[in-house]
Order: structure tokens, then sequence, then C-alpha cells
């Protein structure tokens, strides 16, 4: 079989638990693994490459270790350290591999533009064949500090090294970047659920999850307001909000309190929560919401996968209508969305609750659409005639 190897920083549950470590298995982790099966599924055979788990420094005469996880063939690299340091040891653990495992007729993917992956490809470049990037975001012109200025930096290098067809997160990202020839992945839905969810909207109040990191530009204040909304004009209404991911705990934590006192809604709060639970909540969740904001930065350079995952679940996609969303999904099979307001979010969010026959509709009708559009077949198929054409 053709071997495909995916570098990229990534780990899963059951290797965090066998190195003893407590990294986020978080979107990245789901779009690796997903596109993985979606590539065995057209008899490619993948491998995950990561240097992100770290080790003790007399470990370093093992090696790179190798496991199967979640189904798929996962080298682990040896590295060490914290910051700069680790990612100087994973430089030259990507390179050692590369000239120690990829043959000139195996395709190399870099899953976006880490600094660490600069030697590996050169080489590959030069020896092999050169690498496929795999655009998960663009550099912000906006981002403040050392962060900022080392993405501006790094992704042109990276960017340079590699081959000339992409496979990008969105096509406004590949249209943003003047991509000639790049292929968009959103996800794979396989990956995430393959089970019945014909119970959506059938409790007394309607779940909705809100994760993620929840900031300004993915829509902190624009949820808090439309709460406060809804506060004021329909205290009564039978609404459970989820949230989970990264976010301002105090704040969140007072506005849970202030909800539960002075009306019929509840928000329940979960900090770093653990992937297994994570999940349970969102097999329960009858409304997936994705508030990230198209007029920031961030909006314009990245994807919101989760709305996959989302739809995929059984979700009702309630989003604003940021990056690619409006290209995969319609009026029929998702709630978006046309402005910031959160005046139009709390009506999105009253209607769903009034008329829940139509919000199952839409959520059967997304569901069908990306189990369809983005299964394991259809993308795998997708990917391997880009990367051969």
């Amino acid at each position: 079989m053709k071997r495909v190897f995916y570098f990229a920083p990534v780990s899963t549950d059951a290797l965090n638990l066998r190195f003893g470590q407590k990294l986020e298995v978080g979107a990245q982790a789901n779009k690796v693994l997903g596109v993985c099966g979606a590539l065995k599924a057209a008899d490619i055979f993948p491998i995950v490459v990561s240097g992100l788990i770290s080790s003790p420094i007399w470990s370093v005469f093992d090696g790179t270790k190798h496991f199967r996880t979640s189904g798929v063939c996962f080298s682990k690299l040896f590295v060490t350290g914290q910051g700069v340091v680790k990612r100087g040891v994973a430089s030259i653990a990507y390179i050692v591999y590369a000239i120690r495992y990829v043959r000139s007729d195996d395709q190399v993917i870099l899953y976006n533009y880490f600094p660490e992956y600069i030697p590996a490809a050169l080489y590959l470049r030069i020896f092999r064949k050169a690498a496929v990037l795999d655009l998960e975001d663009a550099p912000r012109s906006d981002e403040p500090g050392l962060r900022g200025w080392g993405n501006r930096v790094i992704f042109p290098i990276v960017f340079w090294l590699c081959s000339k067809s992409y496979l990008t997160v969105s096509r406004q990202l590949g249209e943003q970047l003047g991509l000639r020839r790049c292929l968009a992945v959103y996800g794979v839905s396989s990956f995430f659920d393959n089970n019945d969810h014909s119970d959506k909207f059938k409790s007394e109040e309607v779940k909705i999850l809100f994760g993620g990191s929840i900031v300004l530009e993915t829509g902190l204040e624009l949820f808090q307001a439309a709460v406060g909304l809804l506060l004021d004009s329909e205290p009564q209404i039978p609404l459970h909000f989820f949230i989970t991911g990264n976010f301002p705990n105090d704040e969140m934590q007072k506005l849970a309190a202030k909800v539960a006192s002075t009306s019929r809604m509840r928000i329940s709060v979960f900090s770093n929560l653990p992937t297994k639970e994570y999940r349970k909540l969102a097999e329960e969740a009858d409304v997936g919401l994705c508030l990230k904001l198209p007029s920031t930065s961030i909006g314009q350079t990245t994807f919101p996968s989760k709305v996959i995952e989302f739809a995929a679940l059984g979700m009702l996609v309630l989003s604003t209508s940021v990056s690619d969303v409006p290209v995969i999904f319609d009026d029929e099979s998702a709630l978006l969305l046309t402005s910031e307001d959160p005046k139009e979010l709390a009506a999105a969010l009253s209607e769903v609750s009034r008329n829940r026959g139509k919000a199952a509709e839409r959520a059967r009708n997304g569901r069908q659409l990306v189990l369809d559009r983005f299964s394991k077949s259809a993308v795998g198929k997708e990917i391997v005639e880009f990367l051969n054409g």
C-alpha cells in the first residue's frame, strides 16, 4: 500500500494515559485522525508522526516508538524539555525520522506550519518529494507578541519549502492566500459518530453546547449579551447551556449564578473537561453553538471544524456565517446568523425553543448532509485524487 506520513504534534487519550501526560486532545487531533481514517478507506497506509509527548532525557536512546492508537499507526518521536528547547529537539527528531523512514515514493503531509518541521521539509524538498502543507490557519497581522511575530516569520519559510499543492481548512483561506491549487478538507463526519440521534429536542429543556476557546473573537461577549437579552425578554425560556473548553471562568460562573437566580434558563460550566466527559455532553446536546466572529482576523483566517462534529453528532448547528460555513450549510440544514448582533442570536435561540419540530428537521438534514459529503470514503477519495493529480 502507498504510505502517507502525517507530521502533526497531536496525541490521543490512550497515549496520554500511557505516558502520564495531560495534553489536550482537541480539534487538531480530531482532524488528523479523521483524515487518516479517510486515507485508510482509500487504501492508503497513513502514519501519524508526532513530536508532542515529552520523554525524560535518559530515554533518548529509545528513539522513535511505534503504536496503534484510534485505529491509526502512530510514531512517537523522542522529544524533551519545554518551549524552544523542545522545539529544537523535535526539529532534529523530525528530520532523522524523514531520513530513516520516508522513501521517495512516500508522501508527507505537514499539519500547519510549525517551525520544527523546517529541517525535515528542506530534506524532503531536496532528496525526496516536497511535503504537502495542510494549512489550518494563516498568520494574523494583528497577533501581538513573540508568538505573532514568530508565526509571520515561520510561515513563508515552511510555505516555500513545501509542494505548491496545498490542503486547506477552507476555500476562504485558499483564496485569501492566493493558492492556485488547493483542496479544502473540513473534517471527516464518520470519525465523530455513526449512531442514531432521533432523541434530539425531546427533553423538557433545549440543551445547547458552547465550547472551545471562548474569547471575544469567538463569541464570548456576543453570547453574554444574547443571554442578557433573554433574561429581560423571556426569563422562562427552557434553555440549558453547557459551556466547555477554555474561557474566563469567573465571568461565566457569575453569569450562570445570575441566570439561575432570575430565570428558568440554566448554564452549566465545565472548564478543561476531559475528552470522554466532553463526548458524553456532546451526545446529549440538541444544539451546537459556533459564534466565531467573521469581522475578526481569527474568523477570517480559520474554519470552525466543530460545525462538522456538531452536525455529525445530530446537533442543530447554530452558527455565525463565518468562513465556509455558509458554503456547507443552508437554511434547511442549519440555523445561520447573518450578523454579529446579539438580538439576532437571542431571537434564534428563542425560535429553536418555540419551534422544536423545525429545529429537529434542520438537525436531521445537517447530519445527513455531513454524513454524505464528509464520509471517510468520500474525503479519502478526494484527498488521494488531489495528491495524485
